[in-house]
């Protein structure tokens, strides 16, 4: 689910469309993953990495070009830069019984590209209504990060206490199918 607001301004020349927009939304996506290494490979192991991805917010900045076949009807093809807020969490847990759960966070702003089409019609008076879908590629989110666990120190480090590292690469895309409601000015 997702929610927010846009902007544009469109030029018309006999049957073509072309304009300009910008939106913002607030969205509560996410996608999560979880990954076990078991004993066999983890001396001072098992252990569960957990891995929860955000998408908190997005905004996109397109153009538009469309065609209109009839009157009070627009169909038209969109493109342009998308940016957003990616929030990553990492939990770690396991090892021996004295292990402490180990958090870790990431969040980055993400600029990429967005590409799609829709249709926009009247409603009444000065007011339209568009379905659109939007495919947004924000490309790799990718991040390394180290927590200290707790070993039986019997292959698998000299101490009692090691550092044990992790790393995520992730390709991060959206599609959005929304519909909505326009004020022309």
């Amino acid at each position: 689910m997702l929610g927010g607001g846009q902007a544009g301004y469109n030029w018309q020349a006999a049957n073509w469309v072309w304009g300009l927009e910008t939106d913002f939304q607030g969205t509560g996506q996410r996608g999560t993953g979880t990954y076990i290494c078991p004993i066999t490979a983890c001396a001072a192991g098992p252990f569960t990495d957990s891995l929860t991805q955000r998408l908190d917010w997005f905004g996109t900045t397109r153009i538009r070009v469309g065609l209109v076949p009839v009157p009070d009807s627009l169909w038209y093809v969109t493109g342009g830069v998308a940016y957003g807020d990616i929030r990553t969490s990492e939990t770690i847990s396991g090892g021996t019984p004295t292990q402490p759960s180990a958090s870790l966070g990431f969040n980055t702003v993400k600029a990429g590209w967005t590409a799609g089409a829709g249709y926009e019609g009247h409603l009444v008076g000065d007011w339209t209504w568009k379905i659109e879908y939007l495919f947004i590629d924000f490309g790799n989110v990718a991040g390394t990060g180290v927590t200290p666990i707790i070993s039986s120190g019997v292959g698998f480090c000299d101490t009692h206490v090691c550092n044990l590292g992790t790393s995520f690469n992730s390709t991060l895309t959206d599609n959005v199918l929304r519909v909505g409601v326009n004020h022309k000015w």
